[in-house]
Order: C-alpha cells, then structure tokens, then sequence
C-alpha cells in the first residue's frame, strides 16, 4: 500500500494512497463552506475537516479572489471616473 506523509512543522500525519480523494473532497469542501464541519468515509474511516475564518481587520475585504488589503492612510482619498 502506498503511503503519503504530510508534516507542517513537527507534527506529522500518514496518510493511504487511498484515502487522498476523500481528503482532497473534505478539504475543498471545507473551503466552500466556511464554519461548517465537512465529513467523508474512506477506507481508514471518518475524516472531517471545519475551515475557520480569522476575523478580519478595518482595512481587509474578503472575495472569492482572496483578502485584499486596503490602505490606513487618512490622505484624500480621489475616485477616478470617466466622462
């Protein structure tokens, strides 16, 4: 059987080549679905995973391209238009 190791700093997580579908689903899943516990059955049994947003700061705004950052700054601020 072949096997996948997953480590993120000194934690480390064996993982069956057969359960990478079910991860991957759960994981994706997760992201689709911010808050929600996501859980699929594979061939090592339950796997679940919950996707937790960080509360966002004054100057961010959350899209389904990614946070985008905005400036602090307390200059004028122009808005750019065409006539």
């Amino acid at each position: 059987m072949s096997n996948l190791t997953l480590t993120i700093g000194n934690q480390s997580i064996t993982f069956s080549q057969e359960d990478m579908p079910a991860i991957e689903a759960v994981l994706l899943n997760a992201g689709r679905k911010p808050g929600q516990e996501i859980v699929r059955m594979s061939s090592s049994g339950r796997i679940a995973a919950t996707y937790k947003i960080a509360p966002f700061q004054n100057n961010e705004h959350a899209s389904r391209a990614g946070t985008q950052h905005f400036n602090k700054s307390e200059a004028p601020r122009y808005i750019l238009t065409d006539f």
